[in-house]
């Protein structure tokens, strides 16, 4: 199959795939069916795609989402199930899953959200993943093996043979070398957030011959070989990326799916690729990803059996949804839990007023209830900088006798107000406060507003798309935002080398403190680890001084799918190991 290209759809696959969204929508309340129904697929597979920009059919119907007064039944969560024996996979089919967004373009070496991640990731292969059991293990990709210099300075990894890219060229040393240095060392015009947080410290990567790559650290990394094993650490193809300038309308990859079509605003279709140099992966036909932006709707698909499996991430299902499924439907649908890694947080703007006093900081930090967040969502945590639950974050006994985490909140709303009063803000103060449309905007931001009022602080919320929201923060326009982040992997680098350090490329409030700087080298280096936590620490608790982007939860994820879907394997975190290759349809 050749790359693909940006072309026309046809008037039926709109039509077509419009009146199956109707049909959900119609359905949101139906019973759940005995068993789930599968969609057809494609019938004959183009070899041409249309571009995030191409023409746009109508968006699914929307239907009202169910209340979410419903009835509090405790739901029994699945913790990461076992995925089921290969040995014992079938093959064929079509898997069916949603996801709440667009992709707003191709490019999964200038994504950074899971509208580029969830779609692609299965199109392209990395050197590296983890293993999708044990995800503590680092396994091979389109790397077969590799060695680490006595110092630590010098990775050298050997190339598997045989790899193919979607168009029959072979996968080379030199498509790797490309990859490597686009992400760390991305050329004009070209952004690369994620890889260059995850590949920091390279100094140098060279193909060496047609079977080796080198990259030079510029200091020994205890994280280095995890921060490549994620979902945005993948090779694309040297030839097709420089006749087409970028990926964001073209896609080649050489990972176990192939691209057939984008139909924008309904979904995303993909083939299996015969020529995987994973023998006998994956096991079924065809995956198709509909795009369903709308809550209602996209649960009515899923418990009718339209679809067989949710998205990945906070919008797979709302609580009340949570709950339905497990109050009635617990016998046919799996709702897995992990942990995401993944910080909601509001982030001021240090480059603007009243945000470059510290004061004012604080006081925003003083009048935010952690509890009452984490009390909107079944999946919420309370936790500071780092993940409460890893060996990196505070603990919850050490933060809620703190100013802006103990309860009563009277004295802290006082202290707030003292603040700001001492900063000259005694009279009511317009705040606009960005966030992303949807539950950030509709619950996230609504109860903030409502945190931020008795202090004085009149916020106007402005809701915005994901990729427009993410783009105003990369530009630094925008004085107050409430956003989520989430990273790839649970290890302090992944957080601090993408969100806080002085030239990160996602630390959008622009803070820049030379200490922790220092302290985040320092901490990436050491491989002791319990001196490694306490330069952590450090990092975490000037943070913490300095309200840089107060938090206000951590938020766990879940998966809904058929209980007929098997062999479902993903890492620790949303972006560490999407990994659709292992997935089987028990008929």
């Amino acid at each position: 199959m050749r790359c693909h290209s940006r072309k026309l759809r046809t008037k039926m696959v709109i039509l077509g795939h419009v009146l199956l969204a109707l049909t959900w929508a119609l359905t949101a309340c139906a019973p759940a069916s005995s068993a789930p129904t599968v969609p057809v697929p494609p019938a004959s597979p183009t070899s041409s795609a249309s571009s995030p920009s191409s023409q746009s059919s109508a968006p699914p119907t929307a239907v009202p989402a169910p209340s979410t007064r419903a009835p509090q039944v405790t739901p029994t969560i699945v913790s990461r199930v076992t995925p089921t024996p290969a040995a014992a996979a079938q093959y064929g089919g079509t898997l069916t899953l949603t996801n709440y967004e667009s992709p707003s373009h191709f490019d999964m070496l200038q994504g950074v959200r899971t509208d580029v991640s969830i779609p692609f990731r299965n199109v392209y292969s990395a050197l590296l993943r983890r293993d999708p059991i044990e995800t503590e293990k680092i396994i091979p990709e389109l790397a077969e093996s590799w060695t680490v210099s006595q110092d630590g300075l010098t990775y050298t990894f050997v190339i598997r043979k045989g790899a193919l890219w979607h168009d029959g060229q072979p996968v080379t040393t030199k498509d790797v070398e490309f990859s490597l240095t686009r992400m760390k060392f991305p050329p004009k015009g070209v952004s690369s957030p994620r890889g260059q947080s995850l590949l920091q410290g390279v100094v140098s990567i060279k193909a060496l011959d047609d079977s080796r790559v080198e990259l030079k650290l510029d200091q020994p990394s205890s994280s280095f070989l995890g921060r490549i094993a994620t979902d945005w650490v993948v090779i694309v193809p040297k030839h097709t990326t420089e006749k087409h300038g970028d990926l964001k309308q073209i896609v080649n990859g050489s990972g176990p799916f192939k691209f057939v079509r984008y139909t924008s605003g309904v979904s995303v279709e993909l083939t299996k690729n015969k020529d995987y140099f994973a023998s006998g992966r994956p096991f079924v036909d065809n995956v198709i990803l509909y795009i369903l932006p709308d809550a209602g709707t996209s649960f009515a698909a899923l418990r009718t059996g339209r679809v067989l499996m949710s998205t990945l991430g906070s919008r797979a299902a709302t609580d009340a949804q949570i709950r339905i499924t497990q109050k009635e439907l617990a016998d046919k649908i799996t709702v897995e839990r992990y942990q995401s890694f993944s910080r909601y947080l509001v982030r001021p703007n240090l480059q603007v007023k009243p945000w470059d006093d510290a004061r004012v900081r604080e006081a925003l930090n003083l009048a935010i209830n952690r509890q009452e967040f984490v009390k909107l969502t079944l999946l919420g945590i309370e936790g500071g900088y780092f993940h409460p639950n890893t060996k990196w974050g505070l603990p919850l006994s050490d933060l809620t006798t703190r100013p802006g985490w103990r309860q009563p909140k009277d004295q802290d709303v006082a202290a707030a107000k003292k603040l700001l009063t001492d900063a000259g803000y005694n009279k009511e103060t317009n705040i606009p406060l960005l966030c992303r449309r949807g539950a950030d905007c509709e619950i996230y931001a609504t109860t903030l507003k409502s945190q931020l009022e008795p202090i004085g602080f009149k916020t106007t919320v402005t809701p915005m798309e994901g990729p427009v929201l993410e783009d105003r923060m990369a530009k630094g326009e925008f004085s107050l935002v409430l956003h989520a982040l989430g990273v790839g992997l649970d290890d302090p680098d992944s957080i601090i080398f993408e969100q806080h350090v002085s030239n990160a490329p996602r630390n959008y409030g622009k803070y820049k403190d030379p200490e922790i700087d220092a302290w985040a080298k320092e901490q990436s280096r050491t491989l002791d680890e319990n001196k490694r936590r306490e330069l952590v620490r450090k990092i975490d608790e000037r943070l913490m001084s300095v309200h840089e982007s107060p938090s206000l939860l951590w938020l766990d994820y879940v998966r809904l799918y058929w209980k007929n879907v098997r062999g479902i394997r993903h890492g620790p975190g949303i972006y560490t190991d999407e990994n659709l290759e292992y997935v089987w349809l028990a008929k």
